[in-house]
């Protein structure tokens, strides 16, 4: 539905054909695979005025509603979109992506390298619950994190003749030295500034600024690819320069905000997380460092709570972020009700206008 490898599909079918019926099942397990699954009913005709029948499928197939339609020549790739008709994202000028300010990575696949070392091991042997002199390294997977803190940490053997040499993907070490954010799949994201590593399950995010000077394949393709240029210079010098901007604790409040749910939601090709592809996607406000002090002030508070009590509720403070972000995108009130449905029980209309950052 969204996936840049579907694009021209997508191009082809509307040029082509008649879009006679769109059935979204995202809501409807199908399939034992994890994927939103969509099933497209089409004619071998050509008639840019026909407006398909869009159906969302709730809980079992017998249960739909109907949603939003023009066109398919008007609403061209929006056609095979499930929320291209409600999308609320408030005031997006002035901002850079997420992508433009962090490298934005995967962690490491810790499986065994099977084409040169098959059977040596398995993941489950790197690991232990307890530090020794062979599991010296911090270790979390996405299970194991929710938003803002860490509940399990445990050991990953490090430095010997299996790790990191033998496993799958290694990544580079420079990626998980400087402070980071860390975001598990759909389980919210956490600071880091002590050297945790990772397995893939984990998407790692580090200011472009904190890399300087760090040359390997991975960031070089990264750069190539996202921006599609041919060589890496001058742009990494303009992103070093853009993350310069940003205070990674301000951007962790908004990537852990509803808002960046909701936006990252629309936009994310599967269903079981966001991806770094997505996560780069995800427009960032540009604005001063005294500006961003409120919502480091907030992270912080929250950081201290959760490091002395994993099971405090620090409702309130993230309900303070969301309303912080939901004003410096400029959304209105109606408009926070639809991506917040809970917002009359925390702010009336008028406290929410009066508010001032």
């Amino acid at each position: 539905m969204s996936s840049k490898y579907a694009e021209m599909s997508h191009d082809y079918f509307l040029n082509n054909a008649v879009i006679s019926r769109i059935n979204f099942c995202s809501d409807i397990k199908i399939f034992e695979q994890a994927v939103r699954n969509i099933i497209i009913e089409f004619k071998k005709e050509i008639n840019p005025n026909h407006i398909p029948l869009r159906i969302k499928h709730i809980g079992k197939w017998e249960n739909s509603i109907l949603l939003p339609s023009k066109k398919q020549s008007e609403m061209e790739r929006n056609t095979f979109k499930l929320d291209s008709e409600n999308r609320i994202f408030g005031n997006l000028s002035n901002t850079l992506t997420y992508g433009e300010i962090c490298y934005v990575s995967k962690g490491m696949v810790l499986n065994v390298d099977e084409i040169r070392y098959q059977g040596d091991f398995k993941k489950e042997d790197l690991i232990s619950d307890y530090q020794d002199k062979i599991h010296s390294k911090k270790y979390i997977e996405a299970k194991w994190t929710k938003r803002y803190y860490i509940e399990v940490i445990k050991y990953l053997e490090w430095n010997t003749d299996r790790v990191p040499q033998k496993i799958s993907r290694p990544t580079f070490p420079e990626l998980y030295v400087p402070e980071k954010i860390m975001m598990g799949g759909m389980t919210g994201a956490i600071y880091d500034d002590t050297g945790l590593l990772c397995n893939h399950s984990i998407t790692v995010s580090v200011l472009w600024k904190d890399l300087k000077c760090v040359e390997n394949k991975s960031i070089e393709g990264s750069i190539k690819k996202d921006f599609k240029v041919k060589t890496v210079y001058p742009l990494r010098t303009q992103l070093e320069e853009n993350s310069k901007q940003f205070n990674l604790k301000y951007l962790l409040a908004i990537l852990n905000s509803k808002f960046a749910y909701k936006f990252l939601d629309s936009v994310r090709r599967s269903q079981i997380g966001f991806y770094p592809d997505d996560l780069k996607k995800l427009p960032i406000k540009k604005i001063s460092f005294q500006e961003q002090q409120p919502f480091i002030t907030l992270v912080d508070q929250i950081l201290n709570i959760k490091q002395n009590d994993p099971n405090a509720n620090i409702k309130h403070l993230e309900d303070q972020i969301d309303i912080m972000v939901y004003k410096i995108y400029e959304l209105t009130y109606e408009e926070v009700k639809i991506i917040d449905p809970e917002i009359e029980r925390i702010i009336s209309k008028e406290e929410y206008d009066g508010v001032e950052l």
